[in-house]
């Protein structure tokens, strides 16, 4: 049988996930950090990838944490940072430029700064400038393939600082969830070899629930997005109810043809998201040539947005391959982003 093309190593990357988890986990648990108690907001930076990472850690983060915990992906630093301001930059080397100037920018406005990535240009200017950098072996030079180390990291240094308390077991947690994902996906016929089959040449869109099903619906819109390198739609109930649900109107002759929705279920929904999500159905079902469902697994609601990440890695990978395309080099993201 011929290899899958796989110049940039993904699928490694993907196998690897866990134990780079448990890597960044242990490099946060050993840094020295700064002191940081007086901080009244936390504002976690990221562009690209690390970018939907900032957001993961705000949708983790927003039903457990001390102090406001909020996410900045357009490299803009909100007006409010100030000296009682903690910012978090994770980096995998996207728009480094963009990110060292937010960096001198709260800087400028007196706010402690903290980095976590792999060694290199934007750790070392963090570290110039007198902030604390923490490198992180992802073992990978994709930052799409690092998602599960990313996100690790600045939980873990949260929970240190305090903005976090209690979530260190349910990150013990997630990465046994990695473990036990990373093992079942490699089943002849499990999971994502299925779900890529089924969804085959259709466009997916990916339906979460509430702040965690969101983020992760916004993670496999970007794996089947950059590994696949086809379109795909992301979004989260209840907010899509009020727009979305009124698109499938007209031309279902046409979507019954080409878009498949992928549901991504977890115990932590909202009450209110879950109600919503279920009430859509029916209509997806008459409008969509198909309705996949993913239930979540795992103890914790983290464990549960490990999964369904680890899960979405695996699909993006497999719908390339599919095709016989090689899931690395997305030629489109380095224009963008350099």
């Amino acid at each position: 049988m011929t290899a899958a093309p796989d110049s940039l190593g993904l699928g490694a990357a993907a196998a690897r996930a866990p134990e780079r988890a448990e890597l960044a986990l242990l490099a946060v648990q050993d840094a020295a950090l700064p002191s940081a108690e007086e901080s009244t907001a936390v504002l976690v930076v990221g562009n690209g990838s690390a970018g939907l990472v900032a957001r993961l850690v705000e949708a983790v983060a927003r039903p457990r944490a001390t102090v406001p915990i909020i996410a900045c992906t357009d490299a803009t630093l909100p007006a409010w940072v100030g000296a009682a301001s903690l910012v978090v930059v994770l980096d995998h080397g996207e728009r480094v430029d963009a990110s060292c100037a937010l960096v001198d920018a709260a800087h400028a406005c007196g706010a402690t700064v903290l980095a976590t990535g792999p060694a290199g240009s934007v750790l070392d200017h963090v570290a110039s400038t007198g902030g604390t950098a923490i490198a992180i072996d992802t073992g990978t030079t994709v930052a799409r393939a690092a998602g599960a180390a990313l996100c690790t990291a600045p939980l873990v240094l949260l929970d240190r600082l305090g903005f976090l308390p209690g979530i260190e077991p349910d990150i013990d947690d997630a990465i046994r969830r990695l473990h036990r994902r990373r093992d079942a996906l490699g089943e002849a016929g499990t999971g994502a070899r299925s779900l890529a089959r089924r969804i085959g040449r259709t466009i997916p869109f990916v339906i979460g629930a509430g702040a965690i099903g969101g983020a992760a619906a916004e993670w496999w819109k970007l794996r089947c997005n950059a590994d696949a390198k086809i379109p795909a739609v992301a979004s989260a109930m209840p907010e899509a109810a009020f727009a979305d649900a009124a698109g499938w109107g007209q031309h279902g002759d046409v979507t019954r043809q080409v878009a498949t929705a992928v549901l991504l279920r977890h115990a932590a929904e909202p009450a209110d998201a879950a109600a919503a999500l279920d009430a859509y159905v029916p209509l997806l079902e008459e409008s969509l040539a198909e309705v996949l469902v993913v239930e979540a697994e795992g103890d914790s609601p983290l464990a549960q947005l490990f999964d369904l990440l680890q899960l979405g890695d695996a699909v993006g990978l497999e719908l390339a391959w599919r095709e016989k395309l090689d899931p690395g080099p997305a030629p489109a993201l380095t224009q963008l982003l350099g």
